[in-house]
């Protein structure tokens, strides 16, 4: 068993966070993982970033190399249909910024520029490498807020 420390300053409103666990042929190794669901971030002159633990068991299978990830959803509400706006009937947002958070398939390429912008509903920490032995089944807690240095050291 493990647990993950994670920041979300990114969100508004952290709609889930879960941690995933996969081995090196990429199949899940997690038996069981806590999520965090509903937690207003940002608001008037609140500030609630976490960290957020987030606790996860191995498999007995899990061993050799491990890729330990949190995946966080956020904003969601910005794409209901219960909005204002869209009572009003103006349909659902058109900017990057909403569409890149609520709706996967969003895929908008300024043809001046070249930028571009994919739509995502979930969203990737950077991955945690262990390696798992058969005897050692407990793992440190990973901080995904924290600098390189220290994550590098603890993905070890």
């Amino acid at each position: 068993s493990g647990s993950v420390q994670v920041e979300v300053g990114g969100v508004v409103t952290l709609d889930e966070a879960r941690v995933t666990c996969e081995d090196a042929a990429g199949n899940s190794v997690c038996a069981v993982s806590s999520t965090v669901k509903n937690k207003g971030v940002w608001g008037g002159n609140d500030r609630n970033v976490g960290p957020y633990t987030l606790d996860f068991t191995l498999d007995a299978s899990a061993v050799g190399s491990v890729t330990i990830r949190v995946l966080i959803k956020g904003d969601q509400s910005w794409a209901a249909t219960s909005r204002p706006e869209a009572a009003e009937g103006l349909g659902p947002p058109e900017t990057h910024f909403v569409s890149a958070r609520t709706d996967d398939t969003w895929d908008k390429t300024n043809p001046l520029e070249g930028a571009r912008v994919l739509g995502h509903l979930w969203w990737s920490c950077p991955p945690q490498q262990m390696t798992v032995t058969s005897a050692r089944r407990t793992l440190p807690t990973i901080s995904s807020h924290k600098n390189r240095r220290q994550k590098r050291s603890l993905s070890r």
